[in-house]
C-alpha cells in the first residue's frame, strides 16, 4: 500500500514552518503488520523480498516514483531526513528548452517531464499489450482501462485441480510479460505529444540521511504502552488485533527476571513491526539556481550601438583626412604649373647681366 501525507488532493491546516530540525518537522511512527506468510518474493525484481517502507519525498501535487526517487528505511529503525530546498528556473526558447506547464494536469497530478515520459510509457505498453501498468499514472487516454495484473484468479486456482483454462492463464502471463517489457525510449518518445520538456520552475530536495536502532532495547514494553495504546482508533487498529496482549503488563511493576523475558518475548517483534520517520528542514533558505541569458537584447543593442558610433567616427575621420590630402596634393601640384610673370622678368634682367658680363670679360683678354 502507499500512503500521502500533504497529496495534491489533501491539505493540512499548517503547511508551513519556520523551524529546523525534528521538532518543527514531520515525525511518523509506521506500523508495517510484518507476516511472513503474505510475503512475495521474485528474485528477478531488485527491490523484491525487503522488509520495511520506501520513501519518497518529492514537490506537492507531482507524481511519486518510488522506483527511481525514492530509498528504503528498514524495520526496527529511527531514520532522519534532513531537507534542502533548491529551486530551478529554467529559460524559455530561444535561449533555454523549458515550457510553462501551470494549468496542465495529469491524471490529477501537476506536470513535470518524468510525468510526461511515465504518461508516454503508459500509453505504449497499452498499444502494445491492450492493458496499463499499475505503477505509472494515467491520463485522459488511458484513464478507465484495464489493468495487466488483473488476472483471472479463479482459473489459476483451478491448476491445482487440473481443471483451469490454460488459454485464459496463458493470456495473463502473456499480459505481465508484456507490461514488464523494456522497450526502448526512442519508441516510446516517439510518440504524439510526447516532446516532453521540463517546466520552467520546480523544486528538488537535497537528503542528508541518518538512522539508528529504535526502540532502544530495554524499553520496547514502555513503548508500546505508553506511544502506541494511546494513539487514536487504536482500538480499531491491526495494531491492537497483533500485540493487545502485551496490555496486561502495562499497569505493574515487573521484577528484572520477567522483565528480560518480556524483552526477550516482544522486543524483536515489536522492532520488527515498528518504524519512525522524523522529516524536517535542515536549513530554511532556499537555494536558487536560475538560466540567465548570455547575451540580451539589450545587450546586443548596446553592443551594435557602441560599434556604429566607433565605425561612424573612424569614418568621418578618415573621410576629412583623405580630403586634406586631397586638398594639399592639389596645391602643391598648383604651386609646381603656375609661375607668376614677375617672377619671370627677373630671371630674364640676371641672364642678361650675365651674359654681358661674360662678354666683357672676354674682350678684355
Amino acid at each position: 500500500k502507499c500512503y500521502t501525507f500533504n497529496g495534491a488532493n489533501h491539505t493540512i491546516s499548517n503547511p508551513s514552518t519556520n523551524i529546523t530540525g525534528p521538532k518543527g518537522g514531520l515525525s511518523l511512527v509506521l506500523f508495517l503488520d510484518a507476516d511472513e506468510s503474505s510475503q512475495i518474493y521474485n528474485p528477478d525484481y531488485p527491490t523484491s523480498g525487503s522488509q520495511g517502507v520506501r520513501v519518497v519525498i518529492h514537490e506537492k501535487g507531482t507524481f511519486p516514483d518510488p522506483e527511481n526517487d525514492g530509498f528504503d528505511i528498514e524495520p526496527g529503525h529511527s531514520v532522519n531526513a534532513a531537507l534542502t530546498v533548491n529551486q530551478r528556473q529554467l529559460l524559455k526558447p530561444p535561449w533555454g528548452k523549458c515550457a510553462n506547464y501551470d494549468a496542465e494536469v495529469y491524471g490529477g497530478f501537476t506536470y513535470r517531464k518524468k510525468l510526461c515520459q511515465l504518461s508516454c510509457t503508459q500509453r505504449f505498453i497499452y498499444k502494445t499489450c491492450g492493458c496499463i501498468k499499475s505503477s505509472l499514472p494515467v491520463d485522459k487516454e488511458t484513464a478507465h482501462k484495464e489493468y495487466c495484473l488483473k488476472i483471472h484468479a479463479q482459473e489459476w486456482l483451478k491448476l491445482n485441480f487440473s481443471q483451469g483454462n490454460l488459454t485464459i492463464i496463458r493470456n495473463d502471463l502473456k499480459k505481465l510479460r508484456c507490461q514488464n517489457h523494456e522497450y526502448p525510449s526512442s519508441d516510446i518518445l516517439a510518440q504524439d505529444g510526447c516532446k516532453c520538456r521540463e517546466k520552467c520552475m520546480y523544486h528538488t530536495y537535497d537528503m542528508t540521511l541518518s538512522q539508528a536502532e529504535w526502540p532502544m532495547r530495554g524499553v520496547e514494553i514502555e513503548f508500546y504502552c505508553r506511544l502506541i495504546m494511546t494513539a487514536d482508533n487504536y482500538m480499531n487498529s491491526s495494531i491492537y488485533d497483533t500485540f493487545h496482549n502485551i496490555s496486561e503488563y502495562c499497569n505493574f511493576a515487573k521484577p528484572e527476571n520477567e522483565s528480560k523475558i518480556l524483552r526477550k518475548m516482544y522486543g524483536d517483534t515489536l522492532r520488527q513491526n515498528f518504524i519512525r520517520l522524523n522529516v524536517y528542514f535542515k536549513d530554511i533558505e532556499m537555494k536558487v539556481i536560475k538560466q540567465a541569458e548570455d547575451f540580451t537584447i539589450n545587450s546586443m543593442i548596446s553592443e551594435i550601438g557602441g560599434s556604429l558610433g566607433f565605425f561612424v567616427g573612424m569614418s568621418i575621420i578618415t573621410i576629412a583626412e583623405i580630403f586634406l590630402l586631397c586638398w594639399n596634393i592639389v596645391g602643391v601640384l598648383k604651386k609646381r604649373v603656375t609661375v607668376s610673370p614677375e617672377h619671370q622678368g627677373n630671371e630674364a634682367t640676371q641672364k642678361s647681366a650675365s651674359h654681358i658680363s661674360n662678354h666683357s670679360n672676354n674682350s678684355g683678354k
